[in-house]
């Protein structure tokens, strides 16, 4: 039986065998027809992941439903995060930058007569979530994608420098001035709370085994919930990985961000107050 995901009436049917998932999908067809419900496979697609970015060299499978062809596709969207069959989320960086931009530029159209502070509350209300949706599993790993998913708020912040009549130094200024962070920031603190999520706290969990615990390595320099990484990290697609894109800030935190009694909100006030720059790319001397 192949491996599934069910939200709602949304159904995902995965696995690394083509035939698999053909017999998965004529069992679907029956126990709809037993039942008298219908499926809609014209509502259906189908998609292979591989790391080749080459489709051509790809097979594309042959997969069927109530004797209808399953279209195939490189891209798909579940759940608002856009998947390609190469395993990069370029494609749906993409897409929110552009969308982010559209609102700033609505926002400053607006809220012509608008004051400063009332801009910095609409972009953190109605802006930032677009670009934040999500990010522990699309956050990018690469300087240019880092570069162009931070544009949108040094755009606004610039803008919002501008229209307050303050002079535009640097963008680390223009974020001090409007009390706002990196998202690259951001991002890593999202990682770093779920990740917390599903090894203390336990209100996520993982059943595909990304992490291993290693509490015998606990020293003087390692917390108890010190980790290592099931998944090689040789190759781009395996980098964007959450555990491998996250795992030496985690293993690197002290001892006493860790709360003693379990609270994930007490782990991320705490964790907000390290230093986490030597885990960031961009900083005031290249950004």
């Amino acid at each position: 039986m192949s491996d599934h995901l069910l939200y709602a009436d949304d159904l995902k049917i995965f696995s690394i065998s083509e035939a698999m998932i053909q017999k998965d999908l004529m069992t679907l067809s029956n126990w709809c027809s037993k039942w008298q419900m219908s499926v809609a496979p014209k509502k259906c697609e189908s998609i292979t992941f591989s790391p080749i970015k080459n489709h051509s060299m790809r097979s594309l499978p042959e997969l069927s439903l109530n004797n209808i062809a399953l279209p195939s596709t490189n891209i798909i969207r579940d759940l608002g995060v856009m998947f390609a069959s190469d395993l990069s989320f370029a494609n749906h960086i993409t897409t929110i930058i552009c969308r982010a931009q559209a609102r700033v530029n609505i926002i400053f159209n607006i809220l012509r007569h608008s004051t400063f502070d009332v801009v910095v509350k609409c972009y953190t209300i109605y802006i930032r979530p677009i670009l934040e949706y999500a990010t522990v599993v699309f956050s990018p790993t690469s300087k240019s994608l880092i570069r162009k998913m931070e544009s949108v708020q040094k755009s606004l912040v610039h803008r919002c420098l501008l229209k307050g009549g303050i002079l535009y130094k640097s963008y680390f200024d223009g974020l001090e001035i409007c009390g706002l962070e990196t998202l690259e920031y951001r991002r890593l603190i999202y990682d770093l709370v779920h990740l917390y999520k599903c090894i203390v706290s336990k209100e996520t969990t993982s059943s595909n085994n990304l992490f291993i615990l290693l509490p015998e390595l606990k020293s003087l320099r390692r917390h108890k919930y010190y980790i290592r990484c099931s998944l090689l990290n040789d190759s781009k697609c395996s980098t964007q990985f959450l555990t491998n894109r996250v795992i030496g800030c985690w293993n690197s935190l002290p001892d006493e961000i860790f709360p003693v009694k379990i609270s994930t909100r007490s782990f991320k006030n705490n964790v907000s107050s390290v230093d986490l720059t030597n885990y960031l790319i961009l900083n005031p001397n290249n950004y």
